[in-house]
């Protein structure tokens, strides 16, 4: 069995532990040569305990992909040392087998999110990874317990923590591929405060089976946010740093999630760019705005819906781009909502057969750039998960190794794709932060009066003179 199947089998070790509330194992593999450790890392030890590195995991080396000598010729390179399969071609068969392994457990979790979190756009652009969101979700799963762990495995598709442990595993290999041409790489992280008291396996389950590095700091300090940021810039390759700058923890914070996408690949046929021209492009609001379009022309196949007509490109590292046109009269929320498009997500290109028509097709694709920056809490309380969002239903209990009121207060998503005559470069990350709701977090603690509260007034002897109840301000 090659080297990243026996990683997952086995699980990761992890680096040796400062001492403070979680014990972890004492030796971690050592990383290939070939291997970059997280540049986050060196950033952490400079932070001290601000932000400090307890465990890394040693992702899949991909075989380099074969590239054109000056001459024209193609040329097959000797693989970085500890590549996990032999060849491309090899690491492709075993995604697919991999992913074919987990495909049918997805399906209903594609299918509910992608229709609610693109329902209402309001007009804006909306852009959603629902591999990204899936593993964030499914280590908040793993760190909880009772209904909330159950509402989280029933979207999930899962039955058991058990069986998410292996598809999230599963799901991490079967898209993680770097090859030094194209990139598709994930990363989970898990962010701790400095005194928490936390369960040791449920830490080391998270750097097992969801590759997830572990680092522990004091939340709100600037050190801890600026370890967060560059994590989450390296693992997007930059492509979200707006976003990122907003990044903040608070001094409640207790725990925070973090997983990202990165994905890099060329056309397998560029666009010409002497064919690119400019015109308009008809917004939903109405309003015409003129853009740089990418024009192609070639005999491939067209898919005819009910409600849509859409087309495809191919990229080099075998994956491909679909445009979905929605006809006139249709929105592109009811395309995205519709039953004959999420089915079409989940069909083999047999099954899609029946709605192909080779024929010559003329396209236009506009050159864009979109991004969006959302918080899915209302979307996931639409799709049943509400027990994590209030302290009074929360069950941290997997990961808390004692009780305290705590609930998730943020899930924030950020993404971003843009495209031109080359290829597609693409990025998200979900960042879902866990507060303390008690009173007092460690020699801090806020008081704020902004909701409805009680007061009383003393004399010298303690004897209540007034008491009252302010539940408006005029």
């Amino acid at each position: 069995m090659k080297k990243f199947i026996a990683c997952f089998i086995s699980g990761l070790m992890v680096l040796s532990l400062i001492s403070c509330g979680t014990s972890l194992p004492e030796t971690v593999p050592s990383q290939d040569a070939s291997q970059k450790a997280p540049e986050s890392s060196s950033q952490d030890e400079a932070g001290a305990a601000q932000a400090q590195l307890l465990s890394a995991p040693v992702n899949p080396v991909s075989p380099k992909a074969a590239v054109l000598n000056p001459y024209g010729e193609v040329e097959e390179p000797e693989n970085a040392e500890g590549a996990d399969y032999e060849s491309i071609d090899a690491m492709r068969e075993a995604q697919l087998k991999m992913y074919n392994e987990i495909r049918s457990s997805l399906t209903d979790y594609y299918d509910k999110s992608i229709a609610q979190i693109l329902s209402d756009t309001k007009g804006k652009n909306l852009v959603y990874s629902p591999v990204n969101v899936y593993l964030a979700l499914a280590m908040l799963a793993e760190i909880t317990n009772g209904n909330s762990r159950e509402q989280l495995l029933s979207l999930l598709g899962q039955k058991s923590a058990e069986e998410l442990e292996k598809t999230a595993a599963l799901l991490f290999l079967s898209c993680y591929a770097e090859d030094g041409k194209n990139s598709c790489t994930l990363g989970n992280s898990l962010w701790l405060a400095q005194d928490l008291n936390t369960n040791n396996d449920t830490v080391k389950n998270l750097a097992e089976h969801f590759y997830a590095s572990v680092y522990r700091g004091i939340m709100g300090s600037d050190d801890m946010n600026e370890a967060l940021r560059a994590w989450l810039n390296e693992n997007t390759g930059k492509l979200l740093e707006d976003a990122v700058d907003d990044v903040t923890t608070k001094p409640d914070t207790i725990i925070a999630l973090a997983s990202a996408i990165y994905f890099k690949a060329a056309w397998e046929e560029a666009f010409k760019k002497e064919k690119t021209k400019t015109q308009a492009f008809h917004n939903a609001a109405g309003q015409d705005k003129d853009c740089t379009f990418l024009t192609e022309d070639g005999t491939s196949q067209i898919y005819l819906g009910e409600k849509f007509t859409a087309w495809s490109k191919w990229m080099t590292d075998g994956s491909r781009m679909f445009f979905f046109l929605p006809d006139e009269g249709t929105s592109a929320e009811e395309v995205a909502a519709s039953p004959e498009f999420l089915e079409f997500l989940h069909k083999d290109d047999d099954a899609r057969y029946a709605m192909a028509k080779t024929v010559e097709v003329h396209a236009e694709i506009p050159k864009f750039d979109v991004s969006s920056d959302v918080d899915l809490i209302s979307s996931l309380m639409a799709l049943g998960i509400t027990d994590v969002f209030s302290d009074q239903t929360a069950d941290f209990s997997s990961i808390l190794a004692e009780y305290m009121p705590a609930e998730v207060d943020s899930v924030e998503h950020a993404a971003r794709v843009k495209i031109d005559e080359d290829g597609c470069e693409a990025a998200a990350y979900t960042l879902i932060m866990v507060k303390n709701t008690s009173l007092f977090i460690g020699d801090k603690a806020d008081f704020i009066c902004d909701r409805p509260f009680v007061f009383t007034i003393e004399n010298q002897n303690g004897a209540t003179l007034f008491t009252g109840i302010v539940n408006e301000m005029e």
